[in-house]
């Protein structure tokens, strides 16, 4: 990586955060690594950088830059993981050797030189975590080679550091029994291997979210990654089925030009109850639930307002998400488990949507109020004032007070030929 000499005087002249500096990037890199399957096209990779702590009040935070070419660090990428001393690096190339460094900040901005570089090879290693309706949520996990236990840490936050464990075992599966079902709640998990005192291998994170269902429709998304997007692994059971698709829950799934419909069957004493079949039940339906996609619930007989769906998975810890936007609406949900107000999204800078001077002109982003109607905001823009790049409620006098929340899905509404199509979420703080 490259320092510039101006950066490099700053940083003579302030001789105590100097030293501080030389404290810090003086320790030694230690890293775990573990594979995880993003999809069931391709195996990623994954690896936990540790570093002793700094104490100096006016520390920032730290820097890691890392790549596949030892000492090239002009080519590495570099992520700033703030004021933390543990990172979760996901979806690298399994099988592949990586080289790190740190580097420490304070608040002036003033970056130390980088520590001595660490290296190892991702490894294959998987965790999965499913919700059973008898036994609560199950987490299975690859046995690591000199473990004597594991450790398992609990948190309500999907992006938490583990400190405190659960529990102790010394196999590869924890029945969490205890698993609480409260409407938009949800618990998340991780596991560490070790052998002794030692830390041989950390897992990624996994956890489980409580959809709220009110009303018989309701518009929602799965904020997970999972190995096996099907309805039957997705959703199971946990919906009202029944022999005839009239009086059988729904799913239904925007495909672009049409919905494609999906019903459970039950109560036709074959091997067929359980399962989900496609609209004409003439065999099981394709559908695939994927974590950025919303999709429509349909209760036959609605159910209580604290009654919930529960899905499980994999957090995701990518900096961000691309989803590509189309004209018309766009069925979307948060990729990540963690709700994100709607200007924190990104979604009115990334030019992916148009405003306008009222709401009939501008793009807009709906809401489903499980109320038959939706919560609508749009894009100001050309109005020559303050009000020009914000969020506005439908009615446009007021800003919009709409949260992207986990487990909920939205419809992205584009009217405009914008030349932008992308659009980055950003990973929750």
């Amino acid at each position: 990586m490259k320092y510039n000499q101006r950066k490099f005087n700053r940083m003579k002249q302030n001789r105590r955060v100097f030293s501080l500096f030389v404290q810090a990037h003086s320790t030694v890199l230690s890293f775990l690594f573990v594979l995880f399957f993003f999809t069931q096209v391709y195996a990623a990779g994954s690896l936990v950088a540790s570093w002793s702590p700094n104490a100096e009040s006016d520390l920032a935070g730290y820097k890691i830059y890392y790549g596949t070419t030892s000492g090239d660090q002009t080519n590495w990428q570099m992520v700033d993981v703030g004021d933390v001393n543990r990172h979760v690096f996901h979806d690298l190339v399994a099988g592949d050797t990586y080289y790190m460094v740190v580097t420490a900040y304070d608040w002036a901005g003033n970056e130390s030189e980088p520590s001595t570089e660490a290296t190892a090879v991702a490894t294959n290693r998987d965790v999965t975590i499913a919700y059973t309706e008898d036994n609560g949520l199950v987490i299975t996990w690859d046995a690591v080679s000199g473990a004597t236990a594991y450790e398992i840490y609990k948190s309500s936050s999907a992006y938490f550091t583990p400190t405190t464990p659960l529990t102790t075992v010394t196999g590869t599966q924890y029945t969490d029994s205890n698993f609480s079902r409260e409407a938009d709640t949800g618990s998340y998990y991780i596991i560490t291997a070790k052998a002794n005192e030692t830390e041989l291998f950390t897992f990624s994170t996994i956890g489980a979210l409580n959809i709220k269902l009110n009303g018989a429709k309701n518009l929602v998304s799965v904020p997970f990654i999972t190995s096996d997007s099907t309805l039957s692994t997705v959703l199971g059971t946990q919906l009202t089925g029944s022999s005839f698709s009239s009086q059988a829950d729904r799913v239904r799934v925007w495909n672009g030009s049409e919905y494609e419909m999906a019903w459970l069957v039950d109560g036709t004493g074959t091997d067929y109850d359980g399962k989900w079949f496609r609209k004409a039940g003439d065999m099981e339906s394709p559908i695939r639930l994927v974590p950025q996609q919303a999709f429509w619930i349909e209760l036959v007989n609605p159910v209580p307002t604290d009654s919930v769906v529960t899905v499980a998975g994999r957090v995701a810890e990518d900096a961000s998400y691309t989803y590509q936007l189309n004209s018309g609406p766009n069925f979307v949900g948060s990729y990540y488990p963690s709700d994100i107000t709607l200007a924190n999204t990104n979604l009115g800078l990334s030019g992916a949507v148009t405003g306008g001077l009222n709401g009939a002109v501008s793009d807009k982003i709906m809401h489903w109020r499980n109320v038959n109607d939706f919560d609508v905001a749009w894009l100001v823009a050309g109005s020559g004032t303050s009000w020009d790049g914000e969020w506005v409620n439908e009615r446009g006098d007021a800003l919009s007070n709409m949260t992207f929340k986990a487990g909920h899905g939205y419809i992205i509404m584009i009217k405009n030929d914008n030349t932008t199509r992308n659009w980055q979420l950003p990973k929750p703080n």
